[in-house]
C-alpha cells in the first residue's frame, strides 16, 4: 500500500494495488497532478501589497485610467444592456434591450451566439433558466 498526500487543502489519496500492478499508471498520473500548483505563484503573491497600496501613485494612476476606459465602454452599452444589482452573488444578471442593437441581433439567443463567436465569451440566456 502506498500513500499520496497532494496538499493539505486537498486531502489524502490512497492507492491499493493488486499483484498485477494495475493501478501503477493511475498512481503515477495522480502524483503528477498533485505537483501542480493550484494557487498563485510567489512572484504574483509578492506583488499584491504594491497593488493595493493607496500611496503608490503609478498604480493609482493606472487604476484611474482603467476605470475611465471601462466607464467609457460601459456608457456605449448603457442603453442596450442593463445590469441588475448582484448583491454579493458570484454572477451578474443583465437585461438586454434588443431594440438598441443593430438588426443582426433580434433576441438573446442571437446575442449569445454572436458573443461566443466574436469574443469567445459564453453567457447563459435567460430563456434557458426556468
Amino acid at each position: 500500500m502506498q500513500y499520496l498526500v497532494p496538499q493539505w487543502r486537498v486531502g489524502w489519496a490512497v492507492f491499493y494495488d493488486n499483484e498485477y500492478g494495475s493501478v501503477r499508471s493511475v498512481e503515477a498520473g495522480a502524483k503528477r497532478l498533485a505537483q501542480v500548483v493550484l494557487g498563485a505563484s510567489h512572484l504574483t503573491q509578492s506583488s499584491v501589497p504594491a497593488l493595493v497600496d493607496p500611496n503608490n501613485v503609478e498604480i493609482q494612476q493606472r487604476k484611474n485610467e482603467l476605470k475611465s476606459t471601462l466607464s467609457n465602454q460601459a456608457s456605449v452599452l448603457a442603453d442596450a444592456i442593463r445590469v441588475l444589482d448582484a448583491k454579493g452573488a458570484m454572477h451578474i444578471i443583465c437585461r438586454l434591450i434588443v431594440d438598441e442593437f443593430d438588426d443582426s441581433i433580434n433576441n438573446e439567443i442571437e446575442f449569445t451566439e454572436l458573443l461566443l463567436k466574436e469574443e469567445d465569451v459564453f453567457v447563459l440566456p435567460g430563456s434557458d433558466i426556468d
